[in-house]
């Protein structure tokens, strides 16, 4: 009885056919506000497949019994009924029009376990009815309630912890071992299936835009050497993008650059990595990028406004889809209106992001290929540790409860399936750059560097070691554009102003010089 207690009862008895007669009390509604409720109602996919009508629809044949009281809280009544008469239609369809029944205390009653759903259970057992039974045995043993709920409870986190410290199993399962790296055609015909599993199972692939691309804009800035530009663009019917598109001054007519999309992390906005009036971890590293001659646009991504995060990924949670589903249809919409600007190199496409614009690189740039070259910038890390690890406290478990956006940026079944390094083995044989600093602790030093071993080992076997770098400057959270800038440069620019462009960029410090501590480079 009680919520909790009835989904339990449910989910059980669906499962499991020696129930012989079931009683729901409290529980039992429409899940339209699954979002709303605690986090242990959020089945992945739970209203595309499975309603409270559905899962009783699992229990038929067998009796059930739907109690709701009037004034059970969070529970309308209206909304109880709705979903039962959805399962009557089940249990009808069989003939078995007796087998439910729904109960609904009068007078308001807010206590579960009325007399008329306490019979028609008791009925089903052919017990007598009209009876108030009780238990009058007592416990005898110091073994509380309290005690049996945390030991439970740490019996449960031991058994979990052993799972996510053998998910490396289940990922090479997965993963790994389908992969062919004899070459790189074939490695790529292998990656083609993984990519379309993560676009549809991990992200819940969202529909193309409904409505055609239109586009308005206005300047922002300039300077002596770029012009910056807001930029509105249609998306779905009452959903727009927007971002700041920076353009150096001086293209040539017919010239077309390389372009780089510069990723905010979370609680960022464009003009964080846009506006050089603004002090942070960014160091306006779009504009940089764009006044040594690169077309970058920065991107507003749905990750800001704290609680409005949570709200969208446990609604798309619900429908079986995911918040970077919409974050990466969302770039591709970016991708066709920079891809129709005359001075932009649709072929040369660089992903650029810190934090979780590095989370937004490895999740958008695995699954993209128009993004020709990817840097992730303090966010590349061993994802079990980083989701599951009890004893450092840069761990999820542990920032959730200080930081309250990452309750929810875990992805379905993702450790079974992807740790960072398997999203950038989808990225290759792609350029593709971690960057960090060796004081972030929002990667942690070693357990990058572990990760990045793997990646490193994947481009020397495909013969391409020199395609993936990671640089470790000195200093924290934030972007360096050094390493990084160079390696875009000698990846996105052709030759032979690549030379050039690396030549700068390798020289030409933006800001106070940090000297990198290595460049992890497998040759």
């Amino acid at each position: 009885m009680g919520r909790e207690g009835a989904i339990v009862a449910a989910y059980a008895a669906a499962l499991d056919s020696d129930f012989s007669a079931v009683l729901l009390s409290g529980g039992f509604q429409e899940r339209t506000n699954v979002w709303t409720l605690p986090l242990d109602h959020h089945q992945w996919g739970v209203l595309k497949y499975f309603g409270d009508a559905e899962i009783a629809s699992l229990i038929a044949p067998q009796p059930l019994v739907v109690e709701t009281p009037s004034n059970y809280p969070g529970l309308p009544l209206d909304s109880s009924w709705r979903e039962y008469m959805r399962a009557h239609a089940h249990y009808a369809a069989l003939g078995l029009s007796n087998h439910i029944l729904f109960a609904a205390p009068a007078g308001g009653a807010s206590v579960a376990g009325s007399p008329p759903a306490l019979d028609a259970f008791a009925a089903c057992f052919d017990l007598p009815t009209g009876v108030t039974l009780t238990c009058a045995a007592a416990l005898t043993t110091t073994y509380t309630s309290v005690t049996a709920m945390h030991s439970l409870f740490a019996e449960l986190q031991d058994w979990l912890q052993l799972l996510a410290t053998h998910s490396y199993l289940a990922r090479n399962e997965f993963f790994w071992q389908r992969l062919a790296t004899n070459s790189l055609a074939a490695y790529e015909t292998s990656c083609a299936p993984l990519r379309d599993e993560l676009i549809h199972d991990m992200l819940g692939a969202f529909p193309p835009p409904d409505i055609p691309l239109k586009v308005w804009s206005s300047v922002y800035a300039s300077n002596a050497l770029c012009t910056t530009y807001n930029v509105l663009m249609t998306l779905y019917t009452n959903v727009n993008a927007y971002g700041l598109l920076n353009v150096p001054n001086g293209i040539a007519p017919g010239e077309r650059r390389p372009c780089v999309i510069c990723q905010h992390g979370l609680e960022g906005t464009p003009p964080d990595v846009s506006d050089d009036r603004l002090t942070n971890v960014y160091h306006a590293f779009a504009l940089r990028l764009a006044e040594q001659g690169f077309v970058t646009f920065a991107p507003q991504n749905p990750v800001t406004y704290w609680a409005a995060i949570r709200t969208i990924q446990r609604q798309a949670i619900a429908l079986r889809r995911d918040l970077f589903g919409a974050v990466l249809r969302q770039h591709q919409r970016h991708l066709d209106f920079l891809s129709s600007l005359p001075f932009v190199n649709s072929n040369a496409f660089g992903l650029y992001g810190l934090s979780y614009g590095g989370y937004c690189a490895l999740w958008t740039g695995a699954p993209e290929t128009r993004y020709a070259a990817i840097v992730c910038a303090g966010k590349f890390t061993d994802w079990t540790r980083k989701c599951t690890a009890l004893d450092h406290g840069s761990s999820y478990l542990f920032v959730a409860a200080t930081w309250t956006p990452e309750y929810d940026l875990w992805h379905f079944d993702v450790l079974n399936r992807y740790s960072d390094a398997e999203l950038a083995a989808l990225i290759a044989p792609r350029p593709f750059m971690v960057e960090m600093g060796n004081n972030d602790n929002v990667p942690v030093l070693h357990w990058a560097t572990n990760e990045y071993a793997k990646v490193a080992q994947l481009y020397a076997d495909l013969g391409i070691p020199a395609k993936t770098r990671m640089d470790v400057f000195d200093g924290g959270h934030e972007i360096h554009g050094v390493a990084s800038f160079a390696f875009l440069s000698e990846f996105l620019v052709p030759e032979p102003h690549g030379v050039i462009f690396f030549t700068i960029v390798a020289l030409i410090r933006w800001r106070r010089s940090r000297p990198s501590l290595y460049q992890c480079r497998v040759s």
